[in-house]
């Protein structure tokens, strides 16, 4: 059993550096792309920094947050008989288990240069290996591709 469970640890703690490697790949390769593809990709909602020296930041944050749902065990009875034929039942309450509220955050900036090209990147937050990347931007159509 003790075996089991540090099978099982060890199992969570390397996917969990997985999905690190893997959001830092990801970043990665948003360096050397310029402002506009970084807010078509990522969108407008960010907080702008100087930095001085026509240096600046750009911040974005990401969110997650659910509940775990909470439940309740079955009540156990256990019925059986004495050498007496006394029949005798010992019930066993469940247990109550509440709901558990959990958020994942990743604030991460993209550091910019003169020419306005991303040149790092630095982000922060228990979520940022749970990213999953910037979602489906949705742009009202216009001409002749527009629909009624």
């Amino acid at each position: 059993m003790r075996l089991l469970s540090v099978l099982l640890i060890t199992g969570l703690l390397v996917s969990g550096c997985a999905s690190i490697e893997q959001f830092q790949r990801k970043m990665d390769s948003y360096i050397g792309w310029d402002v506009e593809q970084l807010r078509e990709q990522f969108g407008y909602n960010y907080i702008e920094h100087d930095l001085g020296e026509k240096r600046r930041a750009l911040t974005w944050t990401w969110t997650a947050s659910s509940l775990y749902p909470g439940h309740q065990t079955p009540d156990v009875i256990h019925t059986y008989q004495s050498a007496q034929g006394t029949i005798h039942s010992v019930v066993v309450p469940g247990n109550y288990y509440p709901p558990e509220y959990y958020e994942y955050v990743c604030e991460f900036s993209f550091i910019i240069d003169a020419q306005d090209r991303a040149v790092s990147w630095r982000a922060q937050g228990n979520g940022c290996a749970s990213y999953p990347g910037p979602g489906p931007v949705l742009r009202h159509q216009t001409g002749s591709n527009a629909k009624p």
